[in-house]
């Protein structure tokens, strides 16, 4: 605020300061009447002037307020905008660029940065009348369109039915645009976009650094060693033990490719799980060039920008050259790859034996290590793929920052495997932390900030749980504690500066939390997890804890417990952005709140999902695989794939939902498939009832958790449920994403861009099944 009591105080004249001055002094007040006066004054003029301030920010539409840019676009002559409620993507781009888009009509870079902008996603657009197989006249001949491809080359047929395809077709009759599309036509143009996100942490300067590449991610071996030492040569890049496909990471993304948003896209521009082919013959060229003794040739997915890959062994400061990575195909085996290749030189000679380290397989993120060169521990920068930012990873969740760090905590301390230990700073463990927290006196708001992404073996329970006292709050978060330059050549590290975001720490233990205030204590304290997925139980033991919230994690079970007197009766219960196995109340709670999660396993269908049977229940735009038992329940776009059982039907209400057959729900409203059977039921014949209860049915892209498609809605997923959620937008845990009202704004927005004559169609690219080499290359 600009506006202070003092800056009104300095604007009069000194003998009216001296003399407030001097009758605060009389008075014995701590300030005179008139300090007082303005200082009430302030306020409000201060909202004045920053009022002025917005006025003149509301003119450009960088920086206006969200309610003006229905009135910038009709300046524009732009008469609809997208009905999205603007939570996470709003027309701002679309109409900073709408003069450029008119200037440029119909060319493929304006499509592609038209798609780009009207949904967020990253596009790619393809003239299908490109690859038209046809007769070339002589004036004009290119040598490269063949009708039949080159049937040496395998690259190509990956690509056969994607949006980079080189494979030239015959005309195909059905409209691009129809509910059967066909891609080869002369009038038809696609646009290709993808929206599935791909997760990296930053990139590992070359410069050494200390410790080297914080933010790498810790792998995990492929079983844990017998004793302290063993080497473990096979690892899952994933900290969980999944074997997961690596992604891209977008040179688009990155200002120093100079690659921008209607520059021509490849399969390095956009998030495409990586394909094992093109990496395996970049790296061979790059033995081959070394064999040669030629100047090594310029990388695509290796380079020095964004590279796809870095893998660092145990301290090393560098990564592990891409000329000892040798990528193979482990999808029939896991062999340990031979620790050298011989390449034959171009020239003659004699063949040149060069180092093989590591075996990598992209599309399954598995990677073993030839005999004798296994590290340790190795820590890997790499990228995955996921439709949102849920349930804890490499992402920025800062504008979710959890309230208790917004509040000064009064103590802070750093965990961290990497950096070395600092009296009152940093310490190695987990334990160590919490041993520090529960010698805090009560009222004190605490922090622990885990600082890199390392795995944590350890269990928090028992003597080592977590102790919550009267009026203290404890928050428990993957997160950067940067250090301050204080005076000169000293750095401190001040209490209360979080920078979270980036970092994905792994607990492979679980955690208990203990209530310590007294039962009748009206202040009791509370505990926050956010950006630690973890392996084990988050346990709240009997005691009374007043808040729990977790978010971005990722756990198996949460089960709150109770015992006499010691109920948690105030427990206010609170999950945002995570993915929960299991979770058990057994106490009645103040109230669970869930936003924006999946809960349940699919793989268990018949297990419980959330078992609360005397606890009030918020659910609220969640996909929920198993049943549901709750005192009370508040709904809101939820898919509840099993049955969900309300004790109070009379409280309540369960909207824009689908509800699984044998569930006691109060008050349903719009929910699926009750409406369309009541809407059924209008028309009078029963055989349309019962094959719309039959077809309105939830279908997902994916069950798999380790799919980047995973609790994804299928494209063949019923009206009812894609566009049954409120606006129009569809059900479930990605209902904020709001995609339909995405592709709704494109739809309408490409009629006035296309050229006269042209058709366009809109295809999403999901993650496929990898193509398989047969047996692996060892």
């Amino acid at each position: 605020m600009y506006w202070t009591r003092e800056r009104l105080l300095q604007s009069l004249p000194a003998i009216y300061r001296q003399r407030d001055a001097e009758v605060a002094a009389r008075e014995g007040l701590p300030e005179g009447p008139l300090s007082a006066l303005l200082g009430v004054l302030a306020a409000p003029i201060g909202d004045v002037e920053a009022n002025i301030e917005q006025v003149y920010d509301n003119w450009f539409v960088e920086t206006c307020e969200p309610w003006v840019l229905p009135y910038l676009a009709a300046l524009l002559g732009v008469d609809r905008l997208p009905s999205a409620t603007g939570a996470v993507h709003t027309p701002r781009a679309y109409l900073a660029n709408l003069l450029s888009y008119r200037r440029r009509k119909g060319t493929p870079g304006m499509l592609q940065q038209l798609a780009r902008d009207a949904t967020g996603w990253h596009a790619h657009v393809v003239e299908y009348f490109q690859h038209l197989a046809h007769t070339q006249h002589l004036h004009r001949v290119r040598p490269t369109e063949w009708f039949c491809p080159d049937l040496r080359d395998l690259e190509p047929f990956e690509r056969l039915e994607g949006p980079f395809t080189t494979t030239n077709r015959l005309p195909s009759l059905p409209n691009i645009d129809g509910p059967f599309p066909s891609r080869f036509n002369i009038p038809n143009v696609g646009l290709h976009l993808w929206p599935i996100t791909a997760f990296a942490p930053p990139d590992a300067t070359g410069a050494p650094t200390v410790p080297p590449a914080p933010f790498a991610i810790e792998s995990r071996p492929e079983t844990f060693p017998a004793a302290e030492g063993d080497p473990v040569p096979r690892w899952f890049l994933h900290p969980r033990g999944i074997a997961v496909p690596l992604f891209n990471r977008p040179l688009g993304s990155d200002p120093a490719s100079g690659s921008t948003v209607a520059a021509a896209t490849n399969r390095r521009s956009v998030p495409d799980p990586l394909r094992r082919l093109p990496l395996h013959r970049e790296l061979e060229a790059l033995r081959q060039a070394i064999a040669d003794g030629s100047p090594r040739p310029t990388l695509e997915y290796f380079g020095d920008i964004r590279p796809v890959l870095q893998l660092f062994a145990d301290t090393e400061a560098a990564p592990i050259p891409p000329e000892e990575i040798r990528i193979v195909d482990f999808s029939h085996g896991w062999p340990l790859p031979a620790d050298t290749a011989s390449y034959q030189p171009s020239n003659g000679g004699p063949a040149v034996a060069l180092p093989i380290r590591v075996a990598l397989d992209p599309a399954r993120g598995q990677l073993a290590f030839a005999p004798g060169r296994e590290p340790a521990s190795l820590r890997a920068v790499f990228a995955t793929g996921f439709t949102m930012a849920l349930g804890g990873g490499p992402y920025d969740p800062s504008p979710e920052t959890p309230s208790s760090l917004e509040q000064n905590p009064t103590w802070q301390i750093g965990v961290s495997r990497l950096h070395p230990p600092f009296a009152g700073e940093i310490v190695g463990s987990l334990a160590e932390a919490i041993a520090l927290w529960n010698a805090q006196p009560p009222g004190t708001r605490g922090a622990i900030c885990v600082i890199d992404s390392c795995r944590y073996a350890e269990d928090l329970t028992g003597a080592g749980r977590i102790e919550i006292p009267a009026g203290s709050h404890l928050t428990l978060i993957a997160a950067s504690w940067p250090s301050v330059e204080t005076d000169p050549g000293v750095f401190e590290r001040p209490v209360g500066t979080v920078s979270p975001g980036r970092l994905m720490p792994y607990l492979l233990g679980s955690i208990e939390i203990a209530g310590t205030a007294a039962f009748d204590d009206d202040n009791p304290g509370g505990f926050t997890l956010q950006g630690i997925p973890m392996e084990g139980t988050l346990r709240v033991v009997p005691g009374h804890l007043g808040q729990l919230n977790v978010a971005h994690s990722t756990l198996p079970n949460l089960i709150v417990e109770a015992a006499p007197n010691a109920l948690n009766d105030s427990l206010s219960l609170d999950l945002r952005k995570v993915i929960v196995g299991r979770i058990e109340c057994a106490p009645a709670i103040d109230v669970l709140s869930v936003q924006d999660a999946i809960l349940g396993d699919p793989t268990t269908p018949a297990s419980e999902a959330l078992i609360a049977a005397e606890t009030p229940a918020v659910i609220q735009r969640c996909t929920v695989w198993g049943p549901v038992s709750v005192r009370e329940l508040q709904a809101s776009e939820v898919l509840f794939l099993e049955p969900v059982l309300v004790a109070r039907t009379q409280t309540g209400c369960v909207r824009y939902s689908y509800l699984a057959e044998g569930s006691q729900v109060p008050r349903p409203f719009r929910c699926q498939p009750h409406q369309a059977v009541a809407d059924a039921n209008a028309t009078g014949n029963p055989s349309l009832v019962h094959a719309i209860s039959l077809r309105v049915i939830p279908l997902f892209a994916s069950r798999d958790s380790a799919h980047p498609a995973y609790a994804r809605l299928a494209a063949a997923c019923p009206t009812e449920i894609r566009r049954g959620g409120e606006n129009r937008r569809e059900m479930g845990v990605f209902a904020s994403l709001e995609e339909p009202l995405r592709l709704d704004f494109l739809r309408a927005s490409l009629n006035d861009f296309l050229r006269a004559g042209l058709s366009a169609g809109i295809f999403q690219e999901l993650p496929q099944p990898p193509v398989h080499y047969g047996t692996p290359v060892a």
